[in-house]
């Protein structure tokens, strides 16, 4: 099994997917179970950059409860099979309400 941590960096600070990894090395995780995925900025580039650099058919998203569906639905498209795990509250509701935004903006249009 691999952990792929995902997200790339904003303002030259360190990536999301360092940040994460270094939290996951920190709790024992083994180096050689870690992939960092550092170059993504949204939900969709997670996905697409995950799904290049592993060859595996299943994934389990890890995310905020409120972006869990978007997320299960974009890496669907990339996954064939995918699961998906809130973590701990840790957001506001300004943040809940960017990803209803969000999600009516990724809806597919006729």
């Amino acid at each position: 099994p691999r952990i792929v941590f995902t997200g790339g960096a904003k303002g030259g600070r360190l990536s999301e997917a360092g940040a994460a990894a270094t939290v996951a090395r920190d709790a024992g995780v083994p180096e050689s179970a870690i992939v960092l995925e550092d170059q993504s900025m949204t939900t969709l580039e997670n996905a697409r950059c995950s799904a290049d650099l592993v060859n595996g058919t299943h994934v389990i998203v890890v995310s905020d409860a409120y972006h869990l569906a978007r997320c299960r639905w974009i890496f669907r498209r990339h996954f064939e099979q995918v699961s998906v795990v809130a973590a701990p509250w840790r957001g506001s509701w300004k943040m809940a309400y960017r990803e209803v935004v969000a999600s009516l903006l990724s809806l597919p249009r006729s």
